[in-house]
C-alpha cells in the first residue's frame, strides 16, 4: 500500500513540476500548426479505417443478410381489415460473420365469425412474443449453437399452440367465435421453418426455378385436389372454395394437425433451405385468390425491392377485384 501511495505522490510532483514550467513558458501548451494538422488528418484517417462503408460491412457482408417488405389492405369489399401482420428480426454476429435471425406472419382474421380481427392480433402478438422469449432463453443463438432443425420446429408448433389457447380463452370469456388462418416463418441463418393453419400461404421465389408453392392449404379445395377430385386451377373458382378444415381458435387444434398429417400426408410444417437470391412470399388468401402465380411470379421478379414487390402485389389484386383483405410479407436474401 505504502509503495502505491509513494508513486501516486510522485506522479503529482511530477505533473506539478511540469505545471510550474508551463506557467513560466505558456507556449509549451500550445501545439504547433503542424502537429494540429497531423492529429487532425491521423483521426480522419481512423474514423475512414473504422467507418461502416470502408470497414464494417467489408467484414460482415459474408453473411446471408434479409431484406423485407411488407403490406396490407383492406382491399375494395371489406368494410375494416381483419389481417395482422407482423415481422420482428434482429442480428447477431460470431467470427466476424452476419447472421440474421427473423419471425415473419401473416394471420387472416375470418370474416364471419365475431371477432376475427381480434383473433389475428392474439395470434400475432402471442406468436411473436413466444418465438423471442424462446430464442434468447435457449442460447441457440450463442456460440454454443446445437439447435436441430427440430427444435426449431418444435419453437414454431409451441408458439403457434400457445397462441391458439389464448384465442380460445378469449372467445370462451367473451362467449364469442373467433378464428384466424395463419402462415408464419422463423428464419435462421440459411433455413426457413415454416408452419401454416387453414389457407394463408407461404411461396419460394428463385431467379432460375420461378415460383414455388410451399405450402399446402388446410381447405376443403385443396383436399380435393389432394386426391385427385379437382385440377389446381379449379381450387381458384370452386363454389366452396371458403370452407377451411383447420384455424387457429379451434379446440384439439394440436391432434388434428397431427392426424391430418400422418393419415392423410397433409403437413402443416415445413423446413425450407434458402440462398442468395431467392425470396420468401408470406400472404393472405385475399392476395393469392385474386392473382394467380404467374402474375405473382412476374411482380417478385420485375420488382427486385420487397417493398416495391409488397405495393404491387396489393395494387394487383385490387385491381383484379379485391374481395378480401389483402397481406403480404416478401423476404429477400441477399
Amino acid at each position: 500500500m505504502r509503495k502505491s501511495i509513494s508513486k501516486f505522490f510522485d506522479r503529482n510532483s511530477r505533473s506539478n513540476e511540469l505545471k510550474s514550467q508551463s506557467e513560466a513558458n505558456p507556449t509549451l501548451n500550445q501545439p504547433s500548426d503542424d502537429n494540429r494538422n497531423s492529429e487532425k488528418r491521423k483521426r480522419v484517417q481512423e474514423t475512414k479505417r473504422f467507418s461502416a462503408a470502408a470497414g464494417l460491412n467489408s467484414v460482415l457482408d459474408r453473411g446471408i443478410r434479409h431484406q423485407i417488405g411488407k403490406a396490407t389492405h383492406r382491399g375494395k369489399v371489406r368494410a375494416t381489415n381483419e389481417d395482422s401482420i407482423a415481422a420482428f428480426e434482429f442480428t447477431y454476429i460470431f467470427k466476424s460473420v452476419l447472421y440474421p435471425v427473423g419471425l415473419y406472419l401473416v394471420a387472416d382474421g375470418m370474416g364471419g365469425m365475431d371477432e376475427g380481427e381480434t383473433a389475428s392480433k392474439i395470434a400475432a402478438t402471442s406468436i411473436t412474443n413466444e418465438i423471442s422469449r424462446g430464442l434468447l432463453q435457449s442460447g441457440w443463438l450463442g456460440t454454443n449453437n446445437s439447435a436441430s432443425h427440430e427444435d426449431f420446429q418444435q419453437l414454431m408448433e409451441n408458439a403457434v399452440y400457445q397462441a391458439n389457447d389464448s384465442i380460445c380463452y378469449y372467445g370462451q370469456q367473451a362467449k364469442k367465435e373467433l378464428g384466424a388462418t395463419l402462415t408464419a416463418a422463423l428464419i435462421h441463418n440459411r433455413n426457413a421453418y415454416i408452419m401454416n393453419v387453414g389457407d394463408s400461404r407461404a411461396y419460394l421465389f428463385n431467379p432460375k426455378k420461378g415460383l414455388e408453392l410451399i405450402t399446402q392449404d388446410h381447405s376443403l379445395v385443396f383436399r380435393l385436389y389432394l386426391m385427385g377430385h379437382l385440377q389446381f386451377d379449379e381450387i381458384y373458382e370452386h363454389p366452396q372454395r371458403s370452407q377451411i378444415l383447420r384455424a387457429l381458435g379451434e379446440a384439439g387444434l394440436k391432434q388434428n394437425l397431427e392426424e391430418m398429417a400422418i393419415q392423410e400426408k397433409h403437413p402443416y410444417l415445413y423446413t425450407q433451405e434458402l440462398v442468395k437470391g431467392d425470396a420468401l412470399l408470406i400472404c393472405s388468401d385475399g392476395l393469392w385468390q385474386m392473382i394467380r402465380d404467374r402474375q405473382i411470379e412476374d411482380i417478385i421478379r420485375n420488382n427486385p425491392d420487397p417493398q416495391t414487390a409488397c405495393e404491387k402485389l396489393i395494387i394487383q389484386a385490387n385491381i383484379a377485384g379485391g374481395e378480401d383483405n389483402i397481406s403480404a410479407i416478401v423476404i429477400k436474401f441477399l
